[in-house]
């Protein structure tokens, strides 16, 4: 149960220019969602059952210049609303 309602991981990521946010905010993939969270910043949610974190990073760091990174589980009540929505 743990790794499946564990399995989407956040990468938040800062840059220092918007150019480099807007490049990365428009990746378009079925695996990954990516939504822009600031003029410099993006949030980028990935399902590790489909695709590495490090996969997602290194087709990112391809398009862009990080300046800050962040990789955190989903919040509490994102995990709880899951169990939830489950089938019993």
């Amino acid at each position: 149960m743990r790794s499946s309602l564990l399995a989407r991981k956040q990468i938040v990521l800062g840059f220092e220019d918007e150019t480099q946010a807007d490049t990365v905010a428009q990746i378009e993939s079925s695996d990954i969602e990516v939504e822009r969270v600031g003029p410099l910043s993006v949030r980028v949610q990935v399902d590790t059952r489909q695709r590495p974190v490090r996969d997602v990073l290194d087709e990112i760091l391809r398009l862009s210049l990080v300046a800050d990174m962040t990789v955190v589980d989903p919040p509490l009540e994102q995990i709880i609303g899951e169990i939830y929505e489950q089938p019993s």
